[in-house]
């Protein structure tokens, strides 16, 4: 079974995992997959995230986003 529709975001460098390299699409999101499980399958190394955000809440990496939540991937910052 599948929920409905998740927006997801991909901030900073991080759209470049995304196979079409899109920011922000609509995605069917599998049911009781958890955000980093999900990031996996795209590519996205843990180590380049620094914060999910689900409605711009703060959430863990193991957080299962519900029909019409919107997740948010930032990544790490760097620089001087």
């Amino acid at each position: 079974m599948r929920v409905g529709k998740v927006r997801v975001t991909l901030h900073g460098h991080l759209w470049r995992y995304h196979p079409e390299r899109i920011r922000t699409w609509e995605e069917i999101w599998p049911e009781g997959k958890s955000i980093a499980s999900f990031m996996r399958t795209l590519g996205v190394p843990a180590q380049e995230v620094m914060l999910y955000l689900v409605n711009g809440a703060r959430k863990d990496p193991d957080h299962k986003p519900s029909p019409g939540d919107h997740v948010e991937v930032l990544p790490v910052i760097d620089g001087g």
